[in-house]
């Protein structure tokens, strides 16, 4: 096969870069394999975004994976194969008081012979507070998203940061074009990453339904077909339906690894507070097959546990009072009824479902089958008291009651098929035979020659 020789120097316009593909695969390998920030789920020099519904701990976990990139540390048990960076952190939904709260110490928490109630963070981490959420100059800049982009790429330069993080994407997602906008700032932040040499993660949000659907997917991510192509790796925080106090990290979009931990190996995380100040994801020591977290059904549960809860809560007996009862926690009570009223919201749902259909499939009747129907119903409801009477009249001289007619094979009558004309007094016979135009079949005269002697 002829070999096609191409020059060593590159072929370049303003726009592409030509080489042959083992070329590319040459200068690349001199490059070191990129680190990983935050195991395969975020490597170094890439765009990667993290999802969750409201309350399942998204910011929570942006900031323990910053401080842990500052610091230097891992988050158990997700591997860290990078030095301490400097990390900026764009905080664009918590006041400086809401964050400040987040990592102090609780009331009742006992300090053990320290002098600061607030957690310590490193100081290669920057954290960044919008000023204004609508006021820009309109003068310099076209649209707000615009003047954000711009205002974000000089924080990355002074800083000199390498490590950005985004929380959240909501908040350019407004008006119409709210996945336009998303699509738009994510498009830049790919180009400003590549200029710059940056990793960028972007916090995002997906539905609060999408949690109630089972199973974390793509397309439970808020604008997903909009901005999941701009991403390397797409990730998600999960919840239990078997203990709402799980967090689970599924692997969602996967562009230049294997995926480690996909639905069948989840690892497992609470929220809490590590020395009472510093509020991250604590690793439970277990990973989990997904389906199982998503099987809120008894088979999981105590069948005679349940069914006593559930007898209890129908006597209006409280979670505390429940708990005493049975001698269980009042957490295992408030999951045992959330499990069931789940349960009572999905059959509620598959009724809900089966009527509309059925609604659908039933055709309206127009104004004269409507009349018809109504007269079929008062002709059955005399037929069936004609029988009733006839059956009550035998039963007086002792005989049996007489035969009922099989009106399945008997042709309706409606208005339609009992009087088809009006009832002229023309002299004319007006049975049916005749209205039809059978005069050789008369009725009337077929009753009269049956009376004749």
């Amino acid at each position: 096969m002829e070999t096609i020789r191409l020059d060593t120097k590159a072929i370049s316009n303003d726009l592409f870069t030509i080489r042959q593909a083992n070329q590319w695969i040459e200068s690349a390998g001199k490059r070191p394999r990129p680190g990983m920030l935050f195991d395969r789920f975020w490597l170094e020099g890439e765009l990667a975004i993290c999802f969750a519904a409201t309350g399942k701990g998204k910011s929570v976990l942006g900031v323990h994976i910053a401080e842990a990139i500052a610091r230097g540390f891992e988050i158990e048990p997700l591997r860290k194969t990078l030095p301490p960076q400097k990390v900026l952190y764009f905080d664009l939904e918590q006041s400086d008081k809401q964050f400040e709260m987040r990592y102090a110490v609780d009331e009742d928490f006992v300090f053990k012979g320290r002098n600061t109630k607030h957690y310590e963070f490193s100081p290669n981490f920057l954290r960044a507070q919008v000023k204004g959420y609508e006021d820009f100059p309109k003068k310099e800049y076209k649209s707000y998203g615009e003047y954000f982009y711009e205002m974000l790429s000089r924080c990355v330069r002074v800083t000199e940061a390498k490590v950005v993080i985004i929380d959240d994407l909501a908040f350019l997602r407004r008006g119409r074009d709210r996945n336009g906008q998303a699509a738009r700032l994510l498009q830049r932040l790919r180009e400003l990453k590549d200029k710059e040499g940056l990793s960028v993660l972007v916090l995002a949000r997906s539905p609060t339904r999408a949690t109630m659907r089972g199973m974390v997917t793509l397309a439970d991510l808020e604008g997903s077909a909009e901005i999941a192509g701009f991403a390397d790796n797409v990730f998600a925080i999960g919840g239990s339906f078997t203990d709402p106090s799980i967090r689970y990290l599924k692997h969602i979009k996967v562009r230049h690894t294997e995926s480690a931990f996909d639905e069948t190996n989840v690892p497992l995380f609470r929220i809490e507070k590590a020395d009472g100040n510093f509020l991250s994801f604590r690793y439970t020591d277990e990973f989990a097959d997904e389906r199982d977290l998503m099987r809120h059904s008894r088979e999981v549960y105590d069948n005679e546990l349940m069914s006593h809860i559930e007898d209890l809560a129908g006597e209006k007996n409280s979670q505390r009072e429940i708990a005493e009862k049975l001698r269980v926690s009042k957490t295992t009570v408030n999951r045992y009824m959330m499990i069931s009223f789940l349960e009572q919201q999905a059959a509620e749902e598959l009724r809900r479902q089966k009527q509309e259909q059925k609604q659908k499939k039933e055709k309206r009747l127009s104004p004269a089958q409507e009349r018809d129907r109504r007269f079929q119903e008062l002709v059955l409801q005399d037929h069936q008291r004609n029988l009733e009477r006839q059956a009550a009249e035998a039963a007086a001289l002792g005989l049996p009651p007489p035969p009922r007619p099989d009106l399945r094979y008997c042709e309706p009558m409606t208005p339609s098929s009992v009087f088809r004309r009006p009832d002229i007094d023309d002299g004319k016979c007006d049975c049916t035979e005749c209205l039809a135009g059978r005069k050789k079949q008369c009725l009337e005269k077929a009753l009269l020659t049956s009376r004749s002697p």
